[in-house]
């Protein structure tokens, strides 16, 4: 918690057990939530990745294993291409389930420790599903039915939020998937997994700095606009309001 209230802004990362519903490139937004929707109710959370970044210029990433998803059993919905690419990641799933952290439980200390009152830090993802895994881990719920409630539920839970997928449209980015968007940016992170959560999250914040240096101030009006639900921004409740005095400005490049 400490993390959290000191940083800047944190960037999330999940990982899970593939996708069910492929969305079609042209659906409107009501079809990409109802896929969304039943993709993630289905379905557990494998990893969250959490990295939080400092104005000094430091970060700090955890990466969680949760024990729930139970790979011997058949009622745990799964795409087996997806378990493959994972386990070549270097996923235990046997470790996971004997070791890992029980998503109620981690829910249960999240309120413990007042989450929905304290002050929260910009929140940096890519994509709706991440976004999507993390309210219904933090609510201990499935996803609302309509795509409206969920909004409000990211407002409610997270407050200010970021889509790097959608900052990429506005720098001319055709593709904008994580490992394209990195090498476009210049970006790497050593030491690290590729569809680990963990690694995934810190790529995510660092992929987000260099599109803030390029955006020059522009990234901040495109907070709260989710890609593929662009006509539903966030509203940002008034407790976490960014303070310009204490938010420190990237630093531009334009090219």
């Amino acid at each position: 918690m400490e993390a959290l209230g000191e940083s800047q802004f944190a960037a999330i990362d999940t990982e899970f057990p593939g996708f069910f519903y492929h969305t079609s490139f042209a659906a409107g937004a009501r079809n990409r939530y109802r896929d969304l929707q039943y993709n993630v109710n289905i379905t557990k959370v494998i990893q969250l990745g959490l990295s939080f970044f400092y104005d000094d210029g430091r970060h700090r990433s955890w990466q969680i294993n949760f024990r729930d998803f139970d790979l011997s059993s058949p009622s745990d919905w799964r795409r087996e291409d997806s378990i493959d690419l994972l386990k070549r990641s270097g996923i235990d799933f046997t470790r996971a389930r004997r070791e890992g952290v029980d998503a109620a439980v981690f829910s249960r200390l999240l309120k413990t420790n007042n989450w929905m009152q304290r002050r929260k830090p910009l929140w940096v993802i890519h994509g709706m599903y991440d976004m999507g895994y993390l309210v219904k881990l933090l609510m201990q719920a499935p996803l609302p039915q309509t795509l409206p409630q969920f909004i409000r539920l990211i407002s409610q839970c997270m407050g200010r939020v970021v889509d790097v997928k959608h900052l990429s449209t506005e720098l001319g980015e055709s593709r904008h998937g994580l490992v394209h968007l990195s090498e476009s940016l210049g970006v790497t992170v050593h030491g690290g997994a590729a569809h680990q959560a963990g690694t995934d999250s810190l790529l995510t914040g660092i992929v987000y700095s260099k599109m803030a240096e390029k955006l020059c101030g522009r990234e901040k009006l495109l907070e709260g606009v989710l890609w593929g639900f662009e006509n539903k921004r966030i509203p940002v409740p008034t407790e976490t309001q960014p303070n310009s005095a204490g938010m420190k400005s990237a630093r531009c490049s334009r090219q």
